[in-house]
């Protein structure tokens, strides 16, 4: 019996044994020049388990088995991957990606080599767009590379505002050129979901953004989407879930007792400054009796809560705490993400890509919201030697609720919290209650007041956002189908004609009521406003291209016309005076206080062409040329030319810069060139 059990021991000590972490330490380093990486990203493969170095470049990791691996990946570091296999220290030298100069980036109506584009332009990868969760692929651009500014309020699925090198405009749009797939895009940023990007390159200068003429004077950000990959279907079915947050705090406000205080002092001090000569004193029992009445009479404090000197009385009991506004207005909220795709490449050279999506973010606004459907469906297919066609669409639904925007953050930073968002019961010391015990937030039709006896608010007396955000709505539905087909034809070696035509659709509906009961529209009996428009964009574009190297000599010459079409319509109304707040639709308000349509019609046509020269993948020289025709200005000043030119030397290509080991890439780059703003 003894030897049983001493065997019984054995074996759970084994499985204990089994289940212990063992830890894995290590260091990382860069390769090229031997420094340590600090903040580099440690994760168990296939987990969301991991760690990050710290300013050492150390790190230390718990793993369930010496069997895992370990994959390490830092933003401008090829991502390494190591089978532990029994180690317990895992020492990594990471090779940087930065100086990656054959990889091939999308630029203006092509691809370009790094080291021989002469234009100044970044890339973002698909790797890179993974690691920021957005509800809008304009998010992803954020503090990824030089030179871009991207803006928002926090809404989820809002399109921020995006800023390439500043303000290339006082007066017209400054906002940078959307191409996806090789044409402009006619829809919202945030009908593309960034899971099926692979890649997005920013063009900044003239030099790089020419080739767009007239519409690229803000800069241009072209989006490429993803395509399969050689070999058998493959499925991958992602899903994520987060939470969204402040990222800073609001900034410092003052509490109660300071205000308070605060108030007092201007009151004392306002009225030394109109009666000149009288004694101190009065001025304080004059701040003494008008600081509640000059409030509206709200007192967060069961007694009044100041000293006779205008100081704070610390034996007073709160009737609520500071920070009540920012507590009830905001809150981390949850997101969700589903993402399935199919993708692969037969060997008859059909290219398929097939993706699925949903996605559901809250936000941190009490009553903000987004959920976005969307498919994609990119298809080419080799044909033959000289011939190849393709077909990419894309279907967007996105529903945004965005109560306020960013007037709820302007609200709190303005109001006081000794105004309460909810009607205190002051027999009672308490919040007042409907029948079902939840605090009430207003009278039924009445100006706003959470304090007995009529008095209202100093500040903001029309608003409580609270019971906005419950009472009203603010909803936005967006439809949007986009499409990309293409035949191209390979005629010589290194000659091809490549034709394409896009077409954009959108259908965009705006339903907005401000509630009677509690928004700025009660003595107005409720607002309500509705809208609709359409737009469509076709873009037919046709290339003729040709490439050639003769020995150390490389030349690229492009030549094309492009047709751009655009129509905008829509049709609106609003009315107020509406007989009961259950009703919200226009129809129902006996007031008419606007009602329109409108149509807007754009067109363009433009002829560009390029050339490229290059000697020994050391000199490099470009020259490009774009001629616009717009709509928009009259038949006398209809047409603009817009031309750039750009040289660049690789000086470490230098035979007298063989020795400089510590030297991967050095450029000498130098581009002048014209845009414009239609």
């Amino acid at each position: 019996m003894k030897k049983l059990v001493l065997y019984v021991l054995v074996f759970l000590c084994s499985g204990l044994q089994i289940l212990v972490a063992q830890t894995v330490t290590g260091t990382v380093s860069s390769a090229r020049d031997g420094q340590t990486l600090p903040g580099v990203t440690v994760q168990i493969k296939g987990t969301t388990t991991g760690t990050v170095t710290d300013v050492n470049g150390n790190y230390s990791i718990d793993v369930p088995s010496l069997e895992e691996t370990l994959v390490f990946s830092f933003v401008g570091y090829t991502k390494v991957e190591i089978p532990l296999d029994g180690q317990t220290t895992v020492n990594v030298e990471m090779e940087s990606s930065i100086y990656d100069l054959d990889e091939v980036m999308v630029v203006a109506y092509g691809t370009s080599r790094k080291a021989s584009f002469t234009g100044s332009a970044a890339v973002v990868e698909s790797e890179d767009i993974k690691k920021i969760q957005s509800s809008n692929i304009g998010r992803n651009l954020e503090g990824v590379t030089t030179g871009v500014q991207v803006l928002g309020t926090g809404q989820p699925g809002e399109t921020p505002t995006i800023r390439i090198r500043g303000i290339s405009s006082i007066n017209a749009d400054a906002s940078p050129l959307i191409v996806v797939d090789g044409a402009p895009y006619g829809g919202s940023l945030n009908s593309i979901d960034p899971n099926d990007v692979e890649s997005i390159s920013v063009l900044k200068d003239a030099s790089a953004t020419v080739l767009y003429g007239a519409r690229a004077s803000g800069g241009v950000i072209m989006i490429t989407t993803k395509k399969g990959e050689v070999g058998e279907t493959k499925v991958n079915f992602n899903t994520s879930y987060g939470m969204s947050s402040l990222a800073m705090p609001l900034h410092y406000r003052v509490n109660n007792a300071e205000y308070y205080e605060l108030h007092w002092e201007a009151l004392k001090n306002g009225y030394l400054d109109r009666n000149s000569g009288v004694p101190i004193s009065e001025a304080e029992t004059y701040a003494h009796d008008n600081l509640l009445p000059r409030l509206g009479g709200y007192n967060s404090f069961k007694e009044y809560p100041l000293n006779p000197d205008g100081s704070f009385n610390t034996s007073v009991e709160p009737r609520w705490g500071s920070g009540i506004w920012e507590d009830e207005l905001f809150n981390p909220g949850p997101r969700h993400e589903y993402h399935l795709s199919l993708s692969g490449e037969t060997d008859e050279g059909l290219n398929h890509y097939f993706s699925v999506g949903y996605l559901k973010d809250k936000g941190v606004l009490m009553t903000s919201k987004y959920d976005r459907y969307s498919a994609r469906l990119n298809l080419s297919q080799k044909v033959n030697d000289w011939f190849e066609a393709g077909l990419n669409a894309a279907f967007n639904h996105g529903i945004m609720d965005a109560p306020w925007g960013a007037g709820g953050t302007r609200f709190v930073t303005d109001m006081p919290d000794i105004y309460p968002p909810w009607i205190y019961d002051i027999t009672v010391e308490d919040w007042a209650r409907d029948e079902d015990g939840n605090k009430l937030l207003y009278h039924n039709g009445q100006k706003q007041s959470e304090w007995p006896g009529g008095w209202y608010r100093a500040t903001w007396d029309w608003l409580n956002p609270l019971a906005t955000m419950r009472d009203s709505q603010d909803i936005r539905e967006q439809d949007n189908l986009s499409t990309r087909g293409f035949l191209n034809f390979y005629i010589l070696p290194g000659l091809s004609i490549e034709n394409s035509l896009s077409v954009d659709y959108a259908v965009n509906s705006f339903y907005q009521h401000w509630s009677g009961l509690s928004s700025y529209t009660t003595n107005m009996g409720g607002s309500s406003y509705r809208r609709r428009d359409r737009g469509i964009t076709y873009t037919l574009t046709n290339l003729i291209r040709y490439s050639k190297g003769f020995g150390n000599h490389n030349i690229s010459l492009l030549a094309g016309h492009e047709a751009y079409s655009y129509t905008w319509h829509g049709v609106d109304a609003s009315r107020t005076g509406f007989p009961t707040f259950s009703l919200i639709e226009v129809s129902a308000g006996s007031n008419l206080t606007g009602n329109g349509s409108w149509e807007d019609n754009h067109r363009m046509e433009s002829y560009l062409s390029s050339a490229e020269y290059n000697y020994m993948d050391k000199y490099y020289v470009s020259a490009s040329y774009r001629r616009d025709g717009t709509s928009r200005f009259s038949p006398e000043s209809r047409w603009g030319n817009f031309w750039s030119g750009g040289f660049s030397w690789r000086i470490s290509e230098e035979s007298f810069m063989d020795d400089l080991a510590w030297l991967d890439n050095l450029t000498l780059r130098t581009s002048y060139g014209t845009q414009g703003n239609e």
